[in-house]
């Protein structure tokens, strides 16, 4: 099957909705991650994203759709190669700035080695567009475990979820000083779902602005 082809993007949604399938059975949330442009995108690239976004609307119960990739893209939706610094990464460039993006235009790391077959090397150092991508998809799965177990759906980094409205100017601006506190799922115990182990099951478990 040609790589982009009609052919293609259907093998991808009958793989995508057989393992939808086999999760939703046992009852496991399903998460469907976005992908940010890249330097050599061309009209049209995202279709993928819209084939994930429209499994999310038809699957509301199992399925969620994560905008991750817009969080390491410009305002408008572009391609970038950095970012204004977030004051919760550990290292931030001179002029204000991280870069979010490999040499290659596609991948993370900013010293990232050509790739070979489709494979990098190792990042050997903090990758600021991997911590942009990774804390939208955290955020999503925090909100879901939120919403599971009673409590309000964190707002704090809107879009990134299905159904969230996303406003790339305006939302954009949460790369902006935020505290940030790690994962912190709280563990139910056998005395019920709404007892938790010496925390409130509404603890804010994602960042807060």
């Amino acid at each position: 099957v040609a790589v982009d082809s009609p052919q293609y993007y259907a093998r991808y949604v009958t793989n995508t909705e057989k393992a939808i399938g086999i999760f939703s059975a046992v009852g496991t949330h399903v998460f469907l991650v976005g992908t940010p442009i890249d330097a050599f995108s061309v009209a049209g690239w995202d279709r993928l994203d819209d084939l994930y976004r429209q499994l999310a609307r038809a699957n509301p119960l199992t399925v969620s759709y994560v905008n991750a990739g817009a969080t390491v893209e410009s305002p408008s939706g572009g391609f970038t190669w950095q970012l204004p610094c977030m004051s919760i990464e550990p290292s931030c460039g001179t002029n204000g700035s991280n870069i979010v993006r490999s040499p290659d235009g596609i991948h993370f790391c900013a010293t990232g080695t050509p790739e070979r077959a489709g494979v990098t090397g190792p990042c050997d150092e903090y990758s600021p567009g991997a911590f942009r991508f990774a804390l939208a998809i955290e955020t999503a799965v925090n909100n879901r475990l939120r919403l599971t177990i009673g409590c309000p759906r964190f707002s704090g980094l809107p879009g990134f979820a299905s159904g969230a409205s996303w406003n790339r100017t305006r939302d954009l601006s949460i790369i902006r000083p935020v505290k940030f506190r790690p994962l912190d799922v709280p563990r139910p115990v056998r005395h019920g779902p709404a007892r938790m182990e010496g925390v409130s099951p509404c603890k804010p478990l994602v960042p807060r602005v």
